[in-house]
């Protein structure tokens, strides 16, 4: 069974880098650029503590999929941020990687919503 019929939701990948270049007082600038990608996406943790709410979710990508730790990722219009560097599952009988997934976090302040 491939993976890909399980990733029935898309995803917005914003991939930050280094693009070159210095701001006025000398620090290196990032770029970014988007790639939408089909996904599926699933909480796997969720806490509160006082005002701040913290939910972790799991992540899976297409093999073929350029992601990093730096980056970004929005799916169903809420922002994401990968919690570590991605991780490459590779097939045990074939050696190649089947597919990637990423550990993310979304923390929300609900005293800022009110």
């Amino acid at each position: 069974m491939s993976l890909d019929n399980l990733l029935t939701q898309t995803a917005v990948i914003t991939r930050r880098t280094l693009d070159g270049g210095a701001d006025r007082y000398g620090n290196p600038t990032t770029g970014e650029a988007t790639t939408i990608i089909a996904c599926h996406l699933q909480q796997s943790q969720r806490s509160e503590s006082g005002a701040v709410q913290a939910a972790r979710w799991n992540l899976w990508l297409p093999a073929s999929t350029v992601v990093g730790a730096a980056d970004g990722v929005t799916v169903d219009g809420v922002a994401y941020e990968l919690d570590g560097p991605p991780w490459l599952a590779v097939h045990p009988r074939t050696g190649e990687v089947s597919h990637i997934e990423a550990t993310l976090i979304e923390i929300s302040d609900t005293q800022a919503a009110n």
